[in-house]
């Protein structure tokens, strides 16, 4: 028994020898078996997400009827010419660089001659968008070239000013946020005056005075506005907002006179403002969708909120038809 134990076991220890010397090999065997395998499978399924992709994009385009949204966020100031912010701006906390003017009119240009773009929706909703006049008045043809173009366009109001308002009249549709606020004040400026406290100072300007007034020293000089530069400023008011009347009343097919009533009111909600004809619908907020439907991302859920607002508003002002717009999803957005 001994003898036949020592002759089994120098074959046992060879057989383990020679298992532990093909394990590399079987193992790299297995690997390209598993490589070769998967390659046809890997590139099948490559071809079959090809065949997907042009099958969508046939669909796509074998359906006219369905135009492609564009959604253009504006906020902030902007700017003819942005620089980066100084010392002072970045002393009194505006460390936010304005958005370039000219960069946002060659945008909308561009979806102007988009044929596939043929809904655009300007978000306003930003509480600090800021444009001046002039700017506006340039915004507004702008938009035109888009409304010229065939496309439509709307404006989403929420918390409103005069800026966010003179721009949201150049478009087709105004939707406003039901639990929106609208204020629309006639325009005004104030100055602020330094004589008295320069006279408890000790301190006194020395200027020289050509014609009826001097408007840029008399906050130096005087306690309170001359009669010829507060005759002067009224006179720049009017004008101004007289131009601005006029772009309201043309835009929403008010008078004139009515539109000043409006401005005299000054504070509307959306419900009020709808009434009075500022706004087409008031309709919930997408802030609010965002809210109430927790299972999707916040970007992804905005744009479907956005996607069915533009529908539910393309529908309502061509109720005479009564057919719903179809919107080709997915959307697309820019922040301007």
């Amino acid at each position: 028994m001994d003898f036949m134990a020592k002759l089994k076991s120098p074959s046992s220890r060879v057989g383990h020898r020679r298992a532990e010397d093909c394990a590399p090999y079987l193992l790299g065997v297995l690997a390209l078996l598993l490589l070769f395998g998967a390659g046809p499978a890997s590139g099948a399924e490559s071809k079959a997400k090809a065949n997907r992709a042009g099958a969508q994009d046939k669909k796509n385009a074998a359906e006219p009827g369905k135009p492609a949204v564009r959604i253009i966020t504006l906020k902030g100031t902007y700017e003819d010419h942005p620089t980066v912010p100084g010392p002072f701006s970045v002393l009194a906390g505006d460390l936010e660089k304005p958005g370039s003017f000219f960069v946002l009119c060659d945008k909308i240009d561009d979806l102007a001659e988009d044929g596939e773009i043929q809904h655009v929706l300007f978000d306003l909703s930003a509480p600090d968008f800021r444009m001046n006049l002039a700017q506006l008045s340039e915004l507004a043809r702008h938009i035109q070239k888009l409304r010229a173009a065939g496309k439509k366009t709307f404006a989403w109001l929420e918390t409103a000013d005069t800026a966010h308002y003179s721009a949201a009249c150049a478009c087709d549709t105004i939707l406003m946020a039901d639990v929106g606020v609208l204020d629309l004040p006639s325009l005004s400026m104030s100055t602020l005056h330094f004589h008295d406290a320069m006279d408890l100072l000790g301190a006194k300007a020395n200027v020289a005075r050509v014609g009826d007034f001097k408007g840029a020293v008399e906050p130096f000089t005087l306690s309170e506005m001359s009669e010829a530069l507060r005759t002067h400023y009224k006179e720049m008011l009017t004008s101004m907002n007289d131009a601005l009347v006029e772009r309201i009343a043309a835009a929403r097919k008010l008078d004139r006179e009515r539109v000043r009533q409006l401005q005299a009111e000054r504070l509307f909600t959306a419900g009020v403002a709808e009434k009075a004809r500022l706004v087409d619908r008031a309709k919930r907020s997408p802030n609010s969708w965002e809210r109430n439907r927790p299972g999707s991302p916040p970007t992804k859920r905005r744009r479907s909120s956005y996607l069915f607002l533009i529908s539910w508003a393309s529908s309502w002002a061509g109720r005479k038809n009564r057919n719903r717009t179809s919107l080709r999803s997915p959307c697309c957005t820019s922040t301007a």
